[in-house]
């Protein structure tokens, strides 16, 4: 029940960093200091299914809704270098977000970045040049003995 609450919570946190960033986006500085925010947050906010991707959700919804014209008054982010540099930073959240969802969702629970789920640390010989095998199992000789004349 924390977990969910917390979502929700990180999903107003990152629509506030959104609207925080078009906002001050015209500005170089503005532009830079949101984009740091941005990836600061993005960093900090751990990698699980209640804390990364809510918080972009909420700063891509707020992007999506800034780019419809409204009647009467424009856009908010224009077409110019500072407004294709915040679109940039929101396919940034995005493929940050996407790639930790896939590797958290298809990693086992527990196993590191370069594990397969049926590894054992002790086993790994095959993989990995100049290990040892385990105590107790032969050692695989690379070459065959040589035939001599006489045999």
């Amino acid at each position: 029940m924390l977990r969910v609450l917390a979502a929700a919570l990180l999903v107003a946190v990152g629509a506030a960093t959104a609207t925080a960033v078009v906002l001050v986006h015209p500005l170089w500085w503005g532009l830079l200091l949101g984009a740091a925010a941005t990836l600061a947050t993005a960093w900090a906010l751990p990698r699980s299914w209640w804390a990364r991707p809510p918080w972009a959700l909420g700063w891509v919804v707020v992007l999506g809704v800034v780019l419809e014209s409204s009647p009467g008054s424009g856009y908010l982010v224009a077409q110019d270098v500072a407004g294709y540099l915040l679109l940039g930073l929101g396919l940034v959240v995005v493929v940050l977000v996407v790639s930790d969802v896939t590797t958290v969702v298809l990693r086992p629970r527990g196993a590191g970045p370069g594990d397969r789920p049926d590894d054992r640390p002790d086993d790994r010989t095959d993989d990995q040049p100049g290990a040892r095998p385990p105590e107790g199992a032969a050692a695989a000789d690379p070459a065959p003995p040589a035939q001599g004349r006489g045999s």
